[in-house]
């Protein structure tokens, strides 16, 4: 409801974004309209993340529950009717929202309906064992970097409102194209690694409380300063974007570095828990040992 609200309600849109912080960061071309289209959008994909998410081990157990049938028709039977079923409500929703011709309809349609092809799909494709067993490995490399690809191709890949793509070798499309979603999926994957090692090093998962709320206080006292200056240097001083954009990365380096550098000298708290939950997935290894993975690729 929050979400649908602060993007679908123009006073609580406004009274929220339009004011001299929000357009300091949001506005393009003086006007907030695409920042509320783009928001209002997908305004429900993070409530749908979140309950996924939470609901997960139940659909986990489920899964296995289905693999572990007496019998192979019993199995089967199940296997079928999950793929039967998620194929039954792609057709049902492209019959009566895919297939819409008017963007302007189907914009209001993607925002209530956008999450029924998704979970359509995630039942056919994990529907039985042999089928989680194969997937392309190049698309699942992408799907690690799918949220840097996203919010990234506003700022290193589209332009003109997003309607087209830059234009590095305008003699050449096809190779333009290329040059670029390659300079897009290198900075995603560069980013994805600084995700991941400012997680472990700012949240780690074994610490004490005392310690996680002072690195909670240290991170909240970046983010402050940095959006301090953002602030200064877009409203006040009126700075092109590319001057600010250089300012504030070479900010969080001078600031990032010596905080990274504490953090990770901090031994671990002697009242720690000593052994990581259970992982619901057999194959699956416990979550810790899957962040140090994480921190020794980096």
């Amino acid at each position: 409801v929050v979400c649908y609200v602060l993007f679908h309600v123009d006073v609580v849109f406004n009274f929220v974004f339009d004011n001299p912080l929000g357009r300091a960061f949001l506005e393009l071309d003086g006007s907030m309209h695409e920042w509320q289209f783009r928001g209002g959008l997908d305004c429900l994909a993070t409530p749908y993340g979140m309950i996924f998410a939470f609901f997960y081990p139940n659909m986990e157990r489920a899964l296995f529950a289905m693999d572990a049938a007496a019998t192979v028709q019993e199995r089967a039977l199940y296997y079928a009717a999950l793929f039967g079923t998620g194929l039954a409500v792609m057709v049902v929703w492209y019959t009566y929202v895919g297939s819409e011709t008017d963007k302007f309809v189907y914009n209001w349609e993607h925002v209530y309906t956008s999450w029924i092809p998704l979970t359509a799909y995630i039942a056919m494709r994990n529907c039985s064992p042999t089928l989680r067993a194969y997937f392309l490995p190049g698309f699942a490399w992408i799907g690690k970097i799918t949220l840097e690809t996203y919010l990234l191709q506003f700022h290193l890949m589209l332009n003109s409102s997003n309607r087209d793509i830059i234009n590095l070798l305008p003699s050449f499309p096809n190779l333009n194209f290329a040059l670029v979603w390659a300079i897009l999926i290198f900075c995603a994957y560069v980013c994805f690694r600084c995700t991941t090692f400012l997680s472990d090093a700012l949240l780690p998962y074994k610490t004490s409380l005392a310690d996680l709320r002072m690195r909670v206080m240290w991170t909240a006292l970046f983010s402050a300063a940095l959006l301090s200056v953002t602030f200064v240097f877009t409203y006040f001083l009126h700075w092109p974007p590319y001057y600010f954009f250089m300012l504030t990365f070479v900010l969080a380096l001078a600031l990032a570095l010596p905080l990274l550098t504490y953090f990770q000298d901090t031994p671990p708290a002697a009242d720690a828990p000593q052994n990581s939950p259970p992982s619901l997935s057999p194959s699956s290894s416990p979550p810790l040992r899957r962040q140090e993975s994480k921190r020794q690729e980096v």
